[in-house]
């Protein structure tokens, strides 16, 4: 089966002194399964304990680009950012945590 990933950066918040946040969209491919997950991180660090934890559970890379812009905080406030474990279980078992 086929395990596949990628993620896109959708966009970054300022403030007075430059970049504050960095967010991230994933696609995830296992299989016949896809799925979406978001995540948030300054400089990269929403990115880089997802992408160890799906190569060590062997998904392989592959790359896309996307258009992103600013965001402001009332673009996203509320909104659910999913974290190491939602990814985690994706990956294993091909299906969202209920």
């Amino acid at each position: 089966m086929k395990k596949l990933y990628t993620y896109i950066k959708t966009g970054y918040s300022s403030g007075v002194y430059g970049c504050s946040d960095e967010f991230f969209t994933w696609i995830v491919i296992r299989g016949n399964n896809i799925g979406t997950f978001r995540t948030k991180g300054l400089y990269g660090t929403g990115y880089q304990y997802a992408e160890a934890d799906l190569k060590e559970m062997g998904f392989e890379y592959f790359p896309s680009t996307a258009i992103y812009g600013k965001v402001v905080k009332s673009d996203y406030k509320g909104f659910r950012w999913d974290n190491e474990e939602d990814i985690t279980y994706f990956a294993k078992f091909g299906k969202y945590k209920e």
